[in-house]
């Protein structure tokens, strides 16, 4: 069982942090640590230091033809398994191409048993949106972490799993280019880390509107931010959760009922109280695909980059407050609703008790 992180524990990534806060790594420098001091690697691909600058682009036929000799390999070691695991393969993708040029390929490769870790360091936000985002086969796993921790949990699940013989499929861990203070996630995070979806942080406030908030990947930062001044300015309960895999979190909730290890969306929210709003580092489809499994009666909004505003696109990256604004103004828009169906539910309560006291 996770115990998320109470509300005042989280700082605003504006504030400095005290002097012996944890230093703030960049999710690139955590990958580096690990590759370094984990054993058995089978890396394919530029090393980390060999990214190519920001704004180059690999020539699709390029990045196909690396694509497909990768997964040539992973196929015909999976075709010759022996009881020694072999070294972990792993393909950097440092232009963050392949999921969404090679997304056809990485579907039949996985369905043929292909397995191994995919890392994409593009070094900087590309609007470019994969269908892999929104919904993956059998054998595909992607995640948008957006703490180092959380990248931690990832990889070390891919390794361990991996040594011990067990299969991990293709996972494609999405490696943002920018840096957030982690802070000390409990191991108990981590099943909801590989699920795709936890409380981050508990709102023990009692208030008359409670606000689920949820993000992923880049939009975690605006939306902690956001979370603040809901509760500071405007008097809301908020609990904060991250999603690491939207598409993974909707693959469980779809086979929550045949798997018991699956924790399905519905079967988590069922436990929260108040409106929803699900903001992702994706286009907005993405966190709409969660809309059907939820019930009709529970307030659902979504935010993604490509929403519009008068503002322009929705724009994670590069700081500021603009991010956290739109998440405010998104979340008391559908805490306006729900406030108002709370006071006209108290108006017919009350009409209720007046017409039975006046028989």
């Amino acid at each position: 069982m996770s115990h998320p992180l109470p509300a005042g524990d989280w700082k605003p990534r504006t504030v400095p942090p005290p002097p012996d806060a944890r230093p703030v790594e960049t999710l690139a420098a955590c990958v580096a640590q690990w590759a370094g001091s984990a054993p058995g690697i089978d890396w394919c691909g530029p090393p980390l230091s060999g990214a190519p600058a920001a704004g180059a682009h690999e020539p699709a036929r390029d990045c196909l033809a690396r694509t497909e000799d990768w997964l040539a390999g992973r196929l015909a070691a999976a075709a010759r398994r022996t009881g020694t695991p072999a070294p972990l393969p792993l393909l950097h993708d440092p232009h963050g191409q392949v999921p969404w040029r090679a997304a056809d390929l990485l579907t039949s490769a996985a369905a043929r048993g292909a397995q191994g870790l995919i890392l994409e360091t593009a070094p900087s936000h590309s609007p470019l949106a994969h269908p892999l985002q929104s919904h993956t086969p059998e054998g595909v796993h992607v995640y948008t972490p957006a703490f180092s921790g959380e990248l931690a949990a990832l990889l070390t699940h891919a390794m361990t799993r991996w040594t011990q013989g067990l299969p991990i499929g293709l996972m494609c861990i999405r490696v943002l280019p920018h840096t957030l203070p982690s802070p000390d996630l409990p191991r108990s995070f981590a099943a909801g880390i590989v699920r795709g979806l936890y409380l981050l942080v508990a709102d023990a406030a009692e208030r008359a509107v409670r606000l689920q908030l949820l993000a992923s990947g880049a939009s975690l930062a605006p939306a902690l931010d956001a979370a603040l001044v809901l509760r500071e300015r405007h008097g809301l309960a908020v609990d904060v959760w991250s999603v690491t895999s939207y598409a993974g979190t909707l693959r469980a909730a779809q086979t929550a009922g045949t798997s018991p290890d699956a924790a399905g969306l519905a079967a988590q929210m069922a436990h929260s109280q108040g409106p929803i709003l699900a903001v992702a580092d994706a286009p907005r489809s993405v966190p709409e695909t969660w809309r059907s499994l939820l019930p009709p009666t529970r307030p659902f909004e979504t935010l993604g980059w490509d929403d519009t505003h008068p503002a322009g696109p929705v724009g994670w990256h590069g700081g500021g407050p603009a991010g956290a604004q739109r998440i405010v103004d998104r979340a008391l828009a559908v805490c306006e609703s729900e406030a108002r169906h709370q006071a006209d539910d108290r108006q017919r309560h009350w009409a209720s008790i007046a017409s039975t006291a006046s028989i």
